[in-house]
């Protein structure tokens, strides 16, 4: 089968298409001759049928939301007693060395999972709205090795995506004392209005 020429408004519109492709590296050695790319022609002299087509601009459909996505990086994981990002040194020292005293308390001595799972959530979510910082929570130690289901449980609770925006550091109450946490919640927004 023989090769056609093209024709020089194709010959135009194929170099148009093939300027900005790169070729693949080649497994040879040898080195490769560089294409002789005619200087782009101003696109009023193509034919009009050669004319890249005009951008439109997309509407987008209602309930489509065509706003710019907020990348975040990912929270890290809360471990009691590990210093969390955008904690300053000084409030972490207060609160590792139990400086401020707890303005509120949580005793969840005794409770079943789920309802400590529920009196945590609440505990938290008032004491944040109410602008407290320091709250302390108390799981006891519970039996077995790693202790009771309480304290096993509550880094888990504490980063549940309700809580975790709320919370800027967690630690035992004493080094001896696994079963009781200060937490230093962020400052509210004075002004705000809660829903």
């Amino acid at each position: 089968m023989r090769r056609r020429e093209l024709a020089p408004d194709e010959r135009t519109l194929w170099d148009m298409f093939t300027r900005d492709i790169a070729p693949l590296k080649s497994l040879s050695r040898k080195p490769r001759k560089k294409p002789v790319v005619p200087a782009p022609q101003p696109e009023s002299a193509l034919p009009t049928n050669m004319r890249a087509p005009s951008r439109q601009r997309l509407k987008a459909t209602p309930g489509q939301d065509r706003s710019p996505r907020r990348v975040t990086a990912p929270t890290p994981k809360i471990e009691i007693g590990a210093r969390l990002p955008g904690l300053d040194n000084t409030s972490w020292r207060a609160l590792l060395k139990g400086k401020k005293a707890a303005q509120r308390k949580l005793d969840l001595h005794g409770f079943a999972a789920q309802k400590a799972f529920h009196a945590l959530h609440d505990f938290l979510i008032q004491s944040h709205r109410d602008e407290v910082r320091y709250v302390e929570v108390i799981t006891g130690l519970g039996g077995g090795g790693e202790g009771g289901v309480l304290r096993r449980e509550l880094p888990h609770w504490l980063e549940r995506q309700e809580l975790r925006p709320l919370i800027l550091g967690v630690v035992y109450t004493h080094r001896a004392n696994k079963g009781a946490v200060r937490i230093l919640l962020r400052a509210g927004r004075r002004g705000r209005t809660s829903p």
